[in-house]
């Protein structure tokens, strides 16, 4: 298995090559391609693969969990100042 990412990148000439790869190793490989664009990759490339969206995640599925409620700070013991 080979993941490829940001296929969408490569230059034309490129994701040409890949296509003839894919197309010699396909009975002994699997590849994973992901992109940003899939319009950005050659027709021959897609109609290679099985497409698979991934929505972007949501603001609170990325947000760092925060804690409900704050603990309070111990008091903080300063010497008293001497003159």
């Amino acid at each position: 298995m080979v993941v490829l990412n940001e296929v969408d990148r490569l230059s034309t000439s490129a994701q040409a090559a890949l296509r003839r790869t894919m197309e010699k190793y396909s009975a002994g490989c699997r590849l994973i391609l992901s992109c940003n664009s899939a319009c950005r990759v050659i027709e021959p490339v897609r109609s290679r693969c099985m497409p698979v969206r991934v929505p972007a995640p949501t603001e609170e599925a990325v947000r760092p969990a925060a804690p409900t409620r704050t603990p309070p700070r111990p008091a903080a013991n300063h010497p008293p100042e001497t003159s």
